[in-house]
């Protein structure tokens, strides 16, 4: 996006992370919004996609959370592949691996987008779903090579990349508990809960971690 290219490199890194803030903030309050004004919602039976359909005023409450929020968070990582690309001579994971992790983050994004605009009823089920599972396995790959990547070129110069990698680990782990429990039909409203409370809460650790390390990239680079 050419309106950013005069921003230097420091601009761009603070803009990302007040970006990333606005999309959790826009993601996690209007889905709040959508649940105030879904009156027979029941977070233990139903997926947080639910809330679209529930009534007229929560579906567009989640329409915008999903919409706007997919396309803050579609910035941020368009942002941050310039600011911090995670990819040196001496890591044995190459530009194209790290690359990859960016690509599924930012698919991701329009998948969270679809998941919006095409509500969990009708004729609109089958192109919902297709878009929430390939949501939950584009940015669960992103985290993992992004953790991989982190630990490898950060683990022992950075502090804190240690952290935000096995915390990244952690949470492809728990992704692939949601799925699994998800296709058995055991608790699945409850596992996704959980899987979108860890990949939030390691988005922000992300981000926050990012921001603050950013004058040490000296070291790293």
């Amino acid at each position: 996006m050419q309106i950013f290219d005069s921003f230097t490199e420091e601009q761009r890194s603070i803009l990302a992370a007040v970006v990333g803030i606005m999309a959790i903030f826009t993601l996690v309050g209007f889905g709040y919004l959508a649940y105030l004004n879904s009156p027979d919602y029941d977070p233990a039976r139903h997926t947080i996609s639910k809330l679209g359909i529930q009534t007229s005023t929560g579906g567009l409450y989640f329409t915008i959370g999903m919409v706007v929020g997919g396309l803050l968070l579609f910035l941020f990582f368009w942002l941050y592949e310039d600011v911090f690309p995670f990819h040196s001579k001496r890591s044995f994971l190459n530009k194209e691996f790290t690359s990859w992790g960016h690509f599924l983050a930012k698919n991701g994004c329009f998948f969270l987008v679809l998941v919006g605009l095409f509500p969990d009823r009708g004729v609109t089920v089958i192109p919902h779903f297709i878009a929430a599972a390939a949501m939950f396995t584009s940015i669960g790959i992103a985290i993992f090579v992004w953790s991989l990547t982190i630990l490898d070129e950060c683990g022992q110069i950075l502090p804190g990349a240690k952290l935000i990698a096995f915390f990244g680990f952690f949470t492809c782990f728990i992704a692939i508990l949601h799925g699994f429990f998800s296709s058995l039909k055991i608790q699945g409203p409850i596992w996704q809960k959980i899987a979108v409370f860890f990949y939030i809460t390691w988005f922000l650790i992300f981000n926050v971690w990012t921001w603050k390390i950013r004058p040490m990239m000296t070291l790293y680079e």
